[in-house]
């Protein structure tokens, strides 16, 4: 009997696994935000790795981890601050975001696309550090901004699949990234200047998806 109930055990998971259920992949681009944040923030760069399921043929489950980094752009800060003198700083946020999604995919020979939505949370990190030239040209160190914290967050998007060959694919998708709250902080003299941290984004990236 126990011999049997092996054997049997053997071919369901044969079966379970011969369906190709699973799949994984890692993805490279750009994020350009969105809105404030935009004003003093360059485009980020970043990818993300990302392991799933397929509920149906057409259907994945999947979670993901990635990260982002964003540049402060000095000409653009001291733009929007309109000081009597000028910033110099060293500014970027990285988001570092873990999120669970569904990808429904509209099946077509060679060439199929998707649709997907996501939900989790991001991971932030803030570092802003430099000085303030007067217009007499005296300097004065700012006040150092080094923060972590998290948002909740829910994103949508679009994208294809292109078969490269058996199981490999071509993945290339955008996203719009719905966070939850923006952050700002304070800045310089007292006249009303501020650093957006945090805001929505949007985010275009390629890759390569594995099934097995």
């Amino acid at each position: 009997m126990k011999k049997y109930t092996l054997l049997f055990l053997l071919i369901t998971a044969t079966s379970f696994y011969s369906q190709e259920r699973f799949g994984a992949g890692i993805s490279l681009g750009f994020s350009f935000p969105v809105g404030d944040w935009s004003k003093v923030y360059n485009p980020g760069f970043g990818g993300d790795f990302s392991f799933g399921y397929y509920l149906e043929d057409n259907l994945s489950l999947y979670a993901s981890i990635g990260v982002t980094n964003w540049s402060l752009d000095n000409e653009k800060f001291n733009g929007e601050v309109n000081a009597p003198g000028k910033f110099d700083l060293d500014g970027s946020v990285q988001a570092l975001p873990v999120l669970i999604g569904l990808k429904w995919i509209f099946m077509n020979e060679g060439f199929s696309p998707f649709i997907l939505i996501e939900a989790g949370l991001y991971n932030y990190s803030v570092d802003i550090a430099g000085k303030y030239i007067d217009e007499d040209g005296d300097v004065s160190i700012v006040s150092a901004i080094n923060e972590t914290f998290r948002e909740s967050g829910f994103n949508f998007g679009l994208g294809f699949e292109k078969e490269l060959e058996a199981n490999l694919k071509l993945e290339i998708r955008g996203k719009y990234h719905l966070v939850s709250n923006g952050k700002t902080y304070d800045y310089g003299d007292g006249n009303n200047q501020y650093i957006v941290g945090t805001n929505q984004f949007i985010s275009f990236s390629a890759g390569v998806y594995f099934k097995f």
